[in-house]
C-alpha cells in the first residue's frame, strides 16, 4: 500500500467551517448581549461558558485506581455557544485555551489500561469489540474541533499520522510502522503478514493490536479527547499531568510522548506517583523511587520550566515515604531534570515540601488486601517537589522538534517529513 498520498478525513466540524463566509456577518444590534455588555464583559461569559467541567453524571468506580482528588470524572467542554452565530465564533474561539478555563491542561495515564478511565483507552471499535459503545458521543457533545479549521482527525487518525509517527519506534530492533494499520509488522513469527484481502482474522486481530500497543498506549491522543485535537490546539497545551506505574517512566515512553505531538510544549510537567503504581504495592513492599534522573536518561521538552513530582502512599507507610524524600533532598545533584536544550530542571527548595492528605477505599479494583485496615476507607499521604530551571536565552534548538533535537543529541540519523 502506498502512502505517499494519504487520504485525507475532515470531520463534520471543519467540513461545514470551510462551507461558512466569514466575510459577511450580523452585527447582532437587537441582542441583549452585544447591547448591554461591553467587549470585556463579554469574554469573562464566554470564557466561563467554554471553560472545562467535570462530568459527574458519569463519575468513575470509587474503587478504581484512578480515581482521586481531581480526577473524579471525565473531563468535558461544552461548545455549543461558538454555533450560536458567526460575531459570537470569531470572538469567542479563542478564548477556549486561556488560562483559566482549565483547556490548556490535559491528563494522562501510562500503563495497563486497567490503571486508567475508560476514556483514556483504545476506542472500542481499535479493541476489536463488537459494541460499538458510545463512540459517536464526541460529534454530539465532547470538545469538537469546530473552532479550528485544520482539522485535528486529520493530523492524528489520518494523512500526518504516518509522518509523524513514522519513526517513533522505540522497541528494541522493531522498525518503523510507516502509514498506519494497512502496513503495520505483526509481532508474531512471520512478521510478512499484512492486513489485504486474504489476511486471517486472527492476523488482522494482532496486527491492530500491535498498532494499538503502539500508538495509543502511553501515548499523548490516548483519549477520546486529545485524539481529535490539530496541532494549533496541540500548541495551547500548558501543563500536562501524567500518572504512570513505575516502569513506565523509562527514557523510551518520554521520548517518544513528545516526539509524537512535536508541537506540544508544555510549560509544566506534572508527574503523580499514585500509591498503586509503586512497585509491589500489593505486597506491603517498601517504597523505592527507581525514577531518579541520573539513571534514566530523561529529555524534557526546552519549554519545560517546572516539573512537580507528585509521591502518594497510605497512611502506614508514610515513614517510608519520608525516606524516599529525604533521599530527593540528600542526592538533589542526582535529581536534575535534563531539558533537551542542555539547561537541568533542579529541586527547588524554596518551595519547601509541601504535603496534603485525603481519605480513600481500601478495596482497589475489587480486591481487599491484607496490609489494608478493614474499614471502608483508610488515610492516603501526598508529598510533593518541584524542580524548576531559570529562563533560558533563544537557541537555534528552539525552532528544531523533539524528534530532530533527540536524534541529533542520540547520533542517530531522523527523518522528518
Amino acid at each position: 500500500m502506498s502512502t505517499n498520498n494519504p487520504p485525507t478525513h475532515k470531520d463534520s466540524n471543519a467540513a461545514a467551517l470551510d462551507a461558512i463566509s466569514f466575510s459577511a456577518m450580523n452585527p447582532q444590534s437587537a441582542c441583549p448581549l452585544y447591547i448591554s455588555f461591553p467587549p470585556e464583559i463579554r469574554r469573562y461569559i464566554f470564557s466561563y461558558a467554554l471553560s472545562a467541567y467535570e462530568d459527574l453524571d458519569a463519575p468513575w468506580d470509587a474503587q478504581s485506581y484512578y480515581r482521586r482528588p481531581g480526577y473524579t470524572c471525565r473531563k468535558r467542554t461544552d461548545v455549543a455557544v461558538l454555533r450560536t452565530c458567526k460575531l459570537v465564533y470569531v470572538e469567542a474561539r479563542d478564548l477556549i485555551f486561556q488560562a483559566g478555563t482549565g483547556n490548556d491542561e490535559e491528563a494522562f495515564w501510562w500503563g495497563d489500561f486497567s490503571r486508567r478511565p475508560p476514556e483514556n483507552r483504545p476506542p472500542d471499535h481499535l479493541m476489536m469489540d463488537d459494541d460499538d459503545g458510545d463512540d459517536d458521543e464526541w460529534d454530539e457533545e465532547g470538545f469538537e474541533d469546530d473552532w479550528e479549521e485544520e482539522g485535528g482527525r486529520d493530523y492524528i487518525m489520518g494523512g500526518d499520522l504516518q509522518s509523524s509517527h513514522q519513526y517513533a519506534s522505540v522497541e528494541p530492533n522493531d522498525g518503523p510502522v510507516p502509514g498506519g494499520v494497512d502496513e503495520a509488522v505483526v509481532p508474531d513469527a512471520n512478521p510478512t503478514h499484512q492486513v489485504g484481502e486474504n489476511t486471517s482474522e486472527s492476523a488482522t486481530k494482532l496486527i491492530i493490536q500491535h498498532y494499538i500497543n503502539k500508538f495509543f498506549h502511553d501515548s499523548p491522543f490516548q483519549s477520546h479527547r486529545t485524539v481529535h485535537f490539530s496541532r494549533a490546539q496541540w500548541s495551547r497545551i500548558k501543563k500536562i499531568r501524567i500518572f504512570p506505574q513505575m516502569y513506565t517512566l523509562s527514557k523510551e515512553n518520554i521520548t517518544q510522548f513528545f516526539h509524537r505531538i512535536p508541537c506540544l510544549r508544555p510549560e509544566t510537567v506534572h508527574i503523580t506517583i499514585r500509591y498503586t503504581d509503586w512497585w509491589w504495592w500489593e505486597n506491603d513492599t517498601a517504597l523505592d523511587l527507581t525514577i531518579r534522573p541520573s539513571l534514566v536518561d530523561y529529555y524534557l521538552p526546552e519549554s519545560c520550566n517546572t516539573l512537580i513530582l507528585e509521591l502518594e502512599t497510605i497512611d502506614s507507610k508514610r515513614k517510608d515515604l519520608d525516606e524516599q524524600v529525604k533521599r530527593v533532598i540528600d542526592e538533589k545533584a542526582l535529581w536534575r531534570w535534563k531539558r533537551l536544550d542542555d539547561e537541568y530542571l533542579m529541586l527547588d527548595q524554596e518551595k519547601g515540601i509541601k504535603e496534603w492528605e485525603w481519605m480513600g477505599p481500601t478495596t482497589i479494583g475489587g480486591e481487599t488486601f491484607n496490609h489494608h485496615p478493614k474499614a471502608e476507607e483508610m488515610k492516603y499521604v501526598v508529598k510533593i517537589l518541584t524542580f524548576t530551571a531559570k529562563p533560558t536565552e533563544a537557541k537555534d534548538l528552539a525552532s528544531k522538534s523533539f524528534g530532530d533535537v533527540f536524534c541529533m543529541k542520540s547520533h542517530v540519523p531522523f527523518h522528518s517529513s
